[in-house]
């Protein structure tokens, strides 16, 4: 994931979420897991993004829960 910084969304083995990579290596890269209109995000570590109450973006949690999964719009086709 680029951010507009030109930087890499990466995720380290305690879950902690940054934005500050230069190229994409295994902690860079996303799994998407598709259930009906909804996705969930896991992380090189077997964890899957999450989003916290007040907003703040981890991965801690090796299960899918409600504050794991995304509604995410893209132009692209679905397969």
């Amino acid at each position: 994931t680029l951010f507009r910084s030109g930087k890499f969304m990466s995720v380290d083995m305690m879950g902690n979420v940054t934005g500050r990579s230069d190229a994409i290596g295994p902690q860079e890269q996303l799994e998407c897991i598709f259930e009906e209109d909804r996705v969930a995000l896991e992380t090189y570590n077997g964890c899957f993004l999450s989003v916290s109450d007040d907003g703040h973006i981890s991965a801690p949690r090796k299960t899918v829960g409600e504050k794991e999964t995304f509604h995410i719009r893209t132009s692209a086709t679905k397969v």
